[in-house]
């Protein structure tokens, strides 16, 4: 069962699974708009063997978190400021990592430049580091191949997550209207002097891996892994080889 926890003037829900004392690796899911639902158990063997322990957070204003948060508060710098807050009410701002998928990916990316060297590490899973990258999304999509890699992933996907989401529209509408949040830190990316992992699939159509490839280039400290038989939904796609990187990031960082 999960919990809301107190961040400035709204409350997150977190979901914690692996041991308490565990290195805690908080998760931000996409959309925005979605919930922590989204990984479904994809990253639950991270939390096996009691190093780590996973924190899946529901964004401001979605999924089980606080809806009454006000609007003028639904802003990318926000939700990056929410993962330090959420860190110190948690009691682990002196030691945790980030993973941010798609549109959470965006908010660790602009923490880790906004609050550089606070979390050990910060993992960027499909995201982009300007909304520049997402020019052409829609048509792109529409040229999806292979469409086999495409189907195979979703059946499995839909069948571990069926039913589980609580989504909020009005985020979804908010910030599809604003470029998704509007990112654009690439010309900061020197300030990010943490380790950062970004992972990146080869066929993603939404954050194309050209994004993720120039991304790495500009951070001080980087190692980008390309999953080759993956698109966007790169946990799913290749779960076996998506923790291992994960894992090894997290014990590399721990040192």
């Amino acid at each position: 069962m999960g919990r809301l926890v107190e961040v400035a003037d709204t409350k997150l829900y977190v979901e914690e699974r692996g041991e308490p004392s565990a290195f805690p690796l908080l998760v931000f899911h996409g959309g925005p708009g979605l919930d922590h639902t989204e990984f479904g158990d994809y990253l639950d063997p991270l939390a096996e063997g009691g190093s780590y322990r996973l924190v899946l957070v529901d964004e401001r204003a979605c999924g089980r978190s606080d809806r009454t948060a006000p609007r003028g508060t639904w802003t990318l710098g926000r939700m990056a400021q929410d993962v330090s807050d959420l860190a110190a009410s948690l009691g682990v701002r002196g030691g945790y990592a980030t993973l941010g998928h798609s549109y959470g990916a965006f908010v660790v990316l602009q923490h880790a430049v906004d609050h550089p060297g606070e979390p050990r590490g910060t993992v960027v899973s499909s995201g982009v580091a300007a909304a520049r990258w997402l020019d052409g999304v829609d048509r792109q999509l529409a040229a999806f191949e292979p469409a086999e890699l495409r189907d195979a992933a979703l059946t499995d996907y839909l069948r571990r997550t069926a039913g589980l989401a609580r989504y909020a529209p009005d985020v979804i509408r908010h910030f599809a209207a604003q470029d998704y949040g509007g990112i654009d830190v690439e010309h900061r990316l020197g300030e990010a002097t943490h380790p950062v992992l970004v992972l990146a699939g080869r066929h993603d159509r939404v954050c194309p891996v050209g994004a993720s490839q120039d991304m790495a280039q500009r951070l001080p400290d980087a190692a980008l892994v390309v999953f080759e038989n993956s698109a966007h939904m790169t946990f799913a796609e290749e779960q076996d080889s998506y923790l291992a990187a994960v894992r090894g990031f997290l014990d590399q960082i721990m040192g």
